[in-house]
């Protein structure tokens, strides 16, 4: 009996991947666009900008999302989404560029003192935090959060795709 339930087990190991086939995940739409790499980088004026996110809009392709976010250098690789396949690279062609990097605000109560606020003094804390978080300095215009109002576009092509934006130029 304990041999039978060891094979079985092990049998188990053997088929369970050849039934589900040795899939890494979803594949890419055949209907979805070329990609090639691309990377942007983002500074305030020659300064690294770390944790800031790019997001990429394609009039062509409204279906799909391209984003990235900054590492410590400033870079950020850019991936796409297709459906449910994520994937490295940009679609071919002109997008909009939207850049974003919301300030933190410190919150001055623990999670338990928030736990036990009654309703009006969890409304007055959170006024209190809307008005310290709007009082923040932005290390990004506002105007470049948004692909309807940032004045940047791209040429992604087939090879050649790293860009820099300097949000000191909008500023």
């Amino acid at each position: 009996m304990k041999h039978s339930l060891i094979f079985s087990i092990a049998l188990l190991f053997v088929v369970l991947p050849l039934l589900t086939g040795c899939s890494k995940g979803p594949k890419k739409p055949a209907d979805s666009p070329p990609v090639s790499p691309c990377k942007v980088t983002v500074v305030n004026g020659g300064t690294p900008i770390q944790g800031a996110t790019i997001s990429f809009v394609y009039d062509e392709y409204p279906t799909s999302a391209t984003t990235g976010s900054t590492n410590e250098k400033g870079i950020a690789e850019m991936r796409s989404i297709f459906g449910s396949f994520v994937g490295p690279g940009a679609p071919l062609g002109k997008c909009k560029v939207a850049v974003t990097k919301e300030p933190s605000v410190p919150d001055a109560k623990t999670q338990e003192e928030r736990d036990n606020m009654s309703d009006n003094e969890a409304r007055a804390y959170a006024e209190q935090r809307e008005k310290a978080f709007a009082a923040l300095p932005r290390e990004i215009p506002a105007s470049l959060g948004d692909s309807a109002t940032s004045k940047i576009e791209f040429d992604v092509q087939k090879s050649g795709n790293d860009f820099t934006i300097d949000v000191s130029q909008y500023k």
